[in-house]
Order: C-alpha cells, then sequence, then structure tokens
C-alpha cells in the first residue's frame, strides 16, 4: 500500500484479474468488518478493484460471499 500524500492506493504485485478469486475475494470481503486503518481501507479498494476487473470471475465465488 502506497500513503504518501493524500491519495492512497493498493499496489498489486499480480494483476486482480489473474488472483484466484475463490481464494482472495472472500477474504477481502471478510475485510470489510474491519474498522481500524489501514485494514479498512485495505479492504474496501481490494473488493472495488477485484468486482471491477474480476469479469466472468465473480459469479462462481458468491454462493461463498453469502455464506
Amino acid at each position: 500500500m502506497n500513503s504518501q500524500g493524500a491519495h492512497r492506493k493498493v499496489t498489486w504485485k499480480l494483476e486482480p484479474e489473474l488472483l484466484d478469486y475463490h481464494l482472495y475475494l472472500p477474504i477481502f470481503f471478510e475485510g470489510l468488518r474491519e474498522t481500524e486503518e489501514p485494514y479498512r481501507f485495505l479492504a474496501i479498494q481490494g473488493c472495488d478493484e477485484l468486482l471491477e476487473r474480476g469479469g466472468s470471475k465473480i459469479l462462481p465465488v458468491l454462493p461463498q460471499l453469502i455464506i
């Protein structure tokens, strides 16, 4: 994570669309319950970016997110 200045962003080592969504999307969704920074920021930003760039990988993971 780059936290210099007013604009924070997640720096991915691997493009989000190449990640295993069955593993990582539920982890980021679980993090949405966090209240402390930087964990809250990472969960929100990570979910946003994974959902934005996941395409067809998202639908098969929905049952895991509902549990």
